[in-house]
C-alpha cells in the first residue's frame, strides 16, 4: 500500500491551466510567497488596529518571523486572531483562503509555542479557521468548487483516522455570486 496525497497547492495550478479566457476575465494563478505576503500585510495592520497597545515592530516581527518575544499580551492578540473576518470577493480557487488559513494557523501555534500541538489539535484549530474566520466569493462555479476541496484536502491532511471527515457545509462560507455588482 502506498499512500498519495493531493497537494491543494497543484489544484490551484490546475485550475489556472483549466480557464479558458482567462484573460477575458482576469483568472490568473497568484504565486504561493505573493499570498503569503499580502496575507502577512493584512494581518499585520489588522492586529496594529485591534490590539493599540503593542508596538507595531513587535506585531511585524510576530507576523513575518513567528517571533512572539516582544509581545505584551498574548492573550489580547490570539483573541484579535481568533475574531477576525477575512473576505475575499474574488477568491478563484481560493489562494488567497489557503494562504489565511495557513498565516492563522500558524501565529495561532506560534503563541502556543510551549505546548505539543498534536494532528487533533491541528485538525481543529484549522477546522475553527475555516468555519470562522474566512469567506469567498467568486461568480464561477467551478472555482468556488475548487477552493472548497482545497480547503477539505488541506484540512484532512491533518485528520487522525481512518477516512477524515467530510468538510462541514461551506455553501454560506464560499459562495457563487458577482462581489462586483
Amino acid at each position: 500500500d502506498v499512500e498519495i496525497a493531493v497537494d491543494p497547492e497543484m489544484l490551484g495550478k490546475i485550475f489556472e491551466e483549466l480557464v479558458t479566457g482567462r484573460h477575458d476575465t482576469g483568472s490568473y494563478y497568484t504565486p504561493k510567497p505573493i499570498v503569503s505576503f499580502m496575507c502577512r500585510e493584512a494581518l499585520k495592520g489588522y492586529l496594529e488596529t485591534q490590539v493599540p497597545g503593542e508596538q507595531n515592530a513587535a506585531i511585524g516581527r510576530f507576523v513575518d518571523k513567528h517571533e512572539p518575544d516582544d509581545i505584551r499580551n498574548a492573550e489580547a492578540v490570539l483573541n484579535a486572531l481568533r475574531r477576525v473576518t477575512v473576505c475575499d470577493p474574488a477568491c478563484g480557487s481560493g489562494a488567497y483562503l489557503l494562504g489565511m488559513m495557513h498565516e492563522l494557523l500558524d501565529l495561532r501555534q506560534c503563541l502556543f509555542q510551549t505546548r505539543q500541538v498534536d494532528n487533533k489539535t491541528m485538525y481543529q484549530r484549522k477546522l475553527d479557521i475555516i468555519q470562522t474566520n474566512i469567506y469567498g466569493v467568486d461568480n464561477a462555479e467551478f472555482a468556488v468548487n475548487i477552493a472548497r476541496l482545497r480547503l477539505w484536502l488541506s484540512l484532512s491532511v491533518d485528520f487522525d483516522g481512518p477516512a477524515p471527515e467530510p468538510l462541514p457545509n461551506l455553501d454560506y462560507k464560499i459562495e457563487v455570486g458577482d462581489s462586483v455588482c
